[in-house]
């Protein structure tokens, strides 16, 4: 093929798509090049976390005490049982092996309650994560850090990331929120 026809720049597409479709299985194998600002996609996240809940307290980072929470991933998505009611839907999640741990970052928005970003690592049947919830107003700006610690439940996920979805999405107006959010 000579350099200019139609096949040879076909092939130029489908070699670049290919290498942009396959960069996510890099990340989740551990290149440690990964920036937190980098695309969080899904065959980064199925597998390693799917079907697992983790039972704990989210609270405020560096306080003690908290609320009980229900750290969820399933179908490639990462959801928290006090965020949905809240308006927060499951989101991908991003995974990279390190030894025995998985560590693992994604981030949960509302249009109007904000973004909440997760990191955090699992070490056998124990999760912690370090969360960052921001909101952006015309008038004031919350920028507030929280925590989670939980342990591997027996109990598996029952229920698909999108029927969650569906809950996040019927969340009530902000002054009907649910007195569990933390917002």
């Amino acid at each position: 093929m000579r350099c200019g026809t139609k096949h040879a720049g076909l092939s130029k597409a489908v070699l670049i798509g290919l290498a942009v479709a396959l960069a996510p299985v890099g990340l989740a194998l551990g290149d440690d090049a990964v920036t937190p600002s980098a695309p969080v996609t899904p065959p980064a996240s199925h597998g390693r976390l799917d079907g697992m809940r983790f039972v704990g307290m989210f609270g405020p980072d560096g306080q003690p005490g908290g609320k009980q929470d229900v750290l969820y991933f399933g179908d490639g998505q990462f959801w928290s049982a006090i965020c949905v009611p809240c308006g927060f839907a499951p989101a991908n999640y991003w995974v990279r092996l390190v030894g025995d741990a998985i560590h693992f970052r994604g981030e949960m928005g509302s249009p109007e309650r904000g973004m909440f970003r997760y990191t955090g690592v699992v070490r056998g049947k124990h999760l912690t994560a370090k969360i960052n919830w921001r909101r952006d107003r015309w008038y004031w700006t919350v920028d507030r850090d929280f925590k989670f610690e939980g342990t591997l439940s027996d109990i598996p996920v029952r229920e698909s990331a999108a029927i969650v979805a569906r809950r996040a999405q019927s969340a009530g107006p902000e002054p009907n929120l649910p007195a569990i959010c933390p917002l």
